[in-house]
Parts: C-alpha cells; structure tokens; sequence
C-alpha cells in the first residue's frame, strides 16, 4: 500500500508501505506521514496550504485506496486541536466544544480545501492577462475588484465566488457611493465584474453571473447641461488663441478627423502613409478604420513624419494631451461650466461633435460621416453587408467640412 502527502502543487509524495494488509497499512501510516511532511518546504501562507490540499484532492481518485481525503480530515481535527469542553446530549451522548476561534479558522480551511470559498481574486490575473486591452483600461478592472474587495471588509461578506450570489451582488450596487462618482461610472464598474465571472463560467469556475442586468439608474441631464459641439468662434478662438505648435497640430487634426483624442494620439508614422490615417480600433470597431488626410492637413502630417521610423508616434510628448488642452482651452476663454457642475460643456470631444455637425451641414450623407467617424452606420444594408464607402467618397466627406475663417 502507498501513503501519500499533499504538496503545494498538484503533484504528491508517494511513499510504499510494504503491506498489502489494510490495518497493518492504518497502523504504519502515521509515521511516514510525519517524515514526508517534515520534507515539504513550509508554505508562505494559511490559504496556499488549503490551495495545496485541494490540489491534492484533486490529483487523487477519491477511492478507497486513496489515503488524501483521510489525512486532510486528520489535518482538520489538528486544527481543530482538542476540546476544552465536554458537555452531555439529552440522550447522554458526549458533545465537545472546541476553542472558537480554532474552529473558526478549521473551517475555513476546510472550506477553501475541499472548493466550497474560493477567493473571488483566485484566477484574476490570468483573466487580466487574457485580455486584449489598453493597461488604462485594465486599472479600470483593478479598481472594480478593489472596490469590491473593500464592501465585502466593510460588510463582513465573504470574498468568495461562492458567497457572491444575485442578492449579494445587488447589495453592493446598492451600497455603491454615487455621491463619489456617477453613475454611469459605477455601472462600468459593474459591468467589468460581470465580465471576469463570465470569463470564469466559460472555464467552470463559476455557476452564474450574479452582476447581470444590474445597473444604476443614470439620472435624466436637463438640455442645457448636455455636453455640446463647439461652434466656429470657438474653434476660430482655439486655434488662433497662440497654442504650442504641438497642441495647434493636435486641435486641428481633431477638428478636421472628428477623431477622438486617443485615436490621434495612437497614431505612428506608419499609421499615416498614402494619404491616409489608419486609426486602430476603439469602442466597437472591429477593424481598423481608414480615413483620408484632409488637404489642410497634409503639410503638418508630412512635417511631422520627417525622419521619423514606422512606428514612431506622431504625436509623441503629448501624453497628458486631455489636461494640456483643457488648461489651453480656459486660457483663451473657451469654457461653458453649468453652476454646481465640474464638467465643462466643451472639451476636446467637443471637436468630434463639431466636425459631424459641420458634415452634416455641407450635406455629406450619414453613412459617410459614420463611415469617416467610426460609427455604426445605419441599416442592415450598409451596416452589415457592406464592405464601405471608397477611399475617393470619404476624401469627398472629408474635404466638405473647412476650418470657420
């Protein structure tokens, strides 16, 4: 017969008894069990140890002959330690009482040993590193867990998948602050833990999502709070307002792109070949999305791919671009702040807005401007049979939209 011990991995020590007698097996075990034990390295914590045995659970076959789930019930009882006191059942039968806290902590380790609590963070790396995302985008996940790591201290809630079912679920977007952020944040926030418990249920790792559906009700901004496009004095003030020659080059690029910032902050000399900007991806774009170089552009664009590699950005030092620009912008009088709001009504974004609304004006059809912009365009037939527009249509739509003068 073998004796076996967990080790903090999947694999076991094994170790021949020379019996094929049962009880001789049961008498010679608990020697050798002690002399393996003594073998493993210590593990660095309580938790690893419980990983370790269910490892071990796991590699054995859980049949008679498998000594694994009898040394974990051992281990269980050492925990435990003895009782401090015997007290009497009705029917006289002995009941012990153990020290709480041991028991407490024997039960966790039982819990977590044989998969009934596993820590939510369990597979939270390899899920981060499944993901095909922007590091900034990933902080966003970090902070979602973090978040919720804290409720669960805050309100004694097991960090468990296990213990994190539906009602757990809407108690923590209940509890979320929406004095501390909006609400639409917090519902990102959301969404990102309903992502990872997906992730997990296509691996069996999890039974359901219990953050499906659950969102905060984003409340109803009046008309005159709406975030807007700019019109043609500002844009005119912005770009004559003495800018940095970086930030001019950044602002007219948005204005005559009606692209967002990090898409023109993403963008490398090879990005911009032939005449054309070949923006990568973002929000629901499945490929990369090609957009002539409008002519008012073009001596900027080829002045700044000068000497440059292919994979040189465009744009380069201009990273905190969004706080730069603001600051530009406040400075030559370009603002609109609703009172009691912190958000300006312009910003950056506002060039995107002014850009579709001034296409639109020079009568480019809608499908060319969400072909230019990145849209969704509209009906089954272009929006999902179509292969798009041609290079010449989009320079066409383009080339309509001129700088106010």
């Amino acid at each position: 017969m073998v004796v076996a011990a967990p080790r903090p991995s999947t694999a076991r020590l094994k170790r021949s008894l020379g019996t094929a007698s049962l009880r001789e097996a049961q008498r010679l075990r608990w020697a050798v069990v002690a002399e393996l034990k003594a073998s493993i390295p210590k593990v660095a914590t309580i938790d690893t140890e419980a990983d370790a045995w269910r490892a071990a659970l796991a590699a054995g076959d859980g049949g008679p002959d498998d000594p694994t789930p009898h040394l974990l019930y051992d281990h269980l009882d050492a925990l435990r330690g003895d009782p401090i006191v015997t007290e009497e059942d009705v029917d006289g039968s002995p009941v012990y009482i153990y020290h709480p806290e041991r028991e407490r902590r024997a039960v966790e380790f039982a819990d977590r040993a044989y998969g009934r609590a596993t820590p939510v963070d369990t597979y939270w790396e390899p899920y981060l590193s499944s993901l095909a995302i922007a590091e900034r985008t990933k902080g966003v996940h970090r902070r979602a867990l973090t978040r919720l790591q804290e409720w669960c201290r805050q309100t004694s809630t097991p960090f468990t998948i296990q213990a994190l079912r539906r009602k757990a679920a809407i108690r923590f977007v209940d509890d979320l602050p929406t004095k501390e952020a909006t609400p639409r944040y917090l519902t990102l926030l959301v969404g990102k833990l309903s992502l990872y418990w997906r992730w997990m249920i296509h691996r069996e790792h999890a039974e359901t999502d219990p953050w499906q559906g659950l969102r905060l009700a984003k409340p109803k901004t009046p008309h005159d709070q709406l975030e807007r496009s700019f019109t043609d004095l500002e844009v005119h003030r912005l770009l004559t307002g003495g800018a940095p020659r970086g930030m001019l080059d950044l602002m007219m690029a948005g204005a005559l792109t009606g692209a967002r910032l990090d898409a023109l902050l993403s963008l490398r000399a090879e990005d911009c070949r032939d005449g054309v900007f070949t923006f990568k991806p973002q929000k629901s774009e499945s490929k990369p999305r090609r957009v002539p170089i409008h002519s008012a552009l073009v001596g900027m664009v080829e002045g700044r791919m000068a000497g440059k590699a292919d994979t040189d950005l465009l744009f380069p030092h201009l990273r905190d671009a969004s706080n730069a620009f603001g600051d530009y912008r406040r400075k030559v009088g370009v603002d609109d702040l609703v009172p009691g709001n912190r958000r300006s009504r312009v910003n950056y974004h506002s060039f995107r807005r002014w850009w579709i609304t001034k296409a639109e004006q020079a009568g480019v059809q809608e499908n060319l401007i969400a072909a230019v912009v990145g849209h969704r365009r509209p009906g089954l037939s272009l929006g999902l049979y179509s292969s798009g527009p041609s290079i010449e249509q989009l320079r066409q739509a383009v080339e309509a939209v001129k700088l106010p003068t």
